[in-house]
């Protein structure tokens, strides 16, 4: 693995056991996450994500946003419980650049990540 997670994702979910479109919007039962990055310095940069919930999301949508500013929109899927994501985000990378998952809203930040 060549990162280290920096910060968890902010349960801030809407509460009250009110669903939301997509219900994966509702973070305090999501576990969309990062899993594994390859290193900055080595194109092509890839990066997986985890859905290490019970329950299948919705990931489409969700954005992955770069300390640089560059930005990466998941397309419209969905994926299992425990299953991996690899995307190809398109844009490149280098050691200590922070990586944002953003709900598809872009209102929470659900996962971050610092590249080595």
């Amino acid at each position: 693995m060549s990162w280290r997670r920096r910060l968890r994702r902010q349960a801030t979910g809407p509460g009250s056991g009110r669903w939301v479109w997509p219900p994966a919007w509702d973070t305090s039962d999501t576990k969309l996450v990062f899993n594994e990055a390859s290193p900055a310095n080595q194109p092509p940069f890839w990066l997986e994500l985890i859905n290490g919930s019970n329950i299948a999301l919705e990931v489409g949508g969700y954005v992955i946003k770069s300390s640089t500013g560059a930005e990466y929109v998941v397309p419209p899927q969905t994926l299992s419980p425990d299953a991996l994501l690899q995307i190809d985000a398109g844009f490149p990378v280098s050691p200590d650049d922070k990586l944002f998952l953003y709900t598809p809203d872009c209102r929470k930040i659900v996962d971050a990540v610092r590249l080595d």
